[in-house]
């Protein structure tokens, strides 16, 4: 599982750039300077693999759209079938990576029992940690621990 702290500013300065935009910039190395900065907590790509994958998923694609921004792009490309849905989600995924400031991988497993602890449920099944209301539950809990008691909740309490 990864989760990616998205920065809501570069994510949304990067979708209002149009199709062909978002291509040249990418392609001579700028798109880069739309990054938010890195945060040495979490992991993150090097900026120029960031766009490389982005250019190499658009490069595969059917879509050439200079009239739209990135996000109706890849709508329109969905809606002509010019691209299917799942290759869709792979662009926008692209761009989440692009616009994070990091990101944090563990196994799904560990994280049920993480997200087990630190929100005080007991989950049935795997499939309900991608549950919105668990979701949203867990960045409200996150956002009001320090990371000591983060620590303290899945690691010193694991019983």
């Amino acid at each position: 599982m990864t989760v990616h702290l998205l920065d809501s500013i570069s994510f949304s300065n990067v979708c209002n750039l149009k199709w062909d935009e978002v291509y040249n910039l990418a392609q001579n190395g700028t798109l880069r300077l739309q990054r938010p900065d890195f945060d040495v907590e979490l992991q993150r790509r090097h900026d120029i693999d960031s766009e490389v994958e982005l250019l190499d998923w658009m490069d595969s694609t059917n879509i050439s759209n200079n009239h739209d921004d990135f996000i109706s792009a890849i709508c329109k490309g969905i809606q002509e079938k010019q691209i299917d849905f799942e290759i869709g989600c792979e662009g926008v995924y692209n761009l989440i990576e692009l616009c994070s400031v990091g990101y944090w991988e563990a196994w799904e497993a560990r994280s049920y029992l993480y997200f087990e602890k630190i929100l005080g449920i007991k989950v049935v099944n795997i499939e309900e940690l991608y549950a919105k209301e668990i979701w949203n539950d867990l960045i409200e809990k996150v956002t009001e621990i320090t990371p000591q008691e983060y620590s303290e909740i899945v690691i010193m309490r694991f019983n």
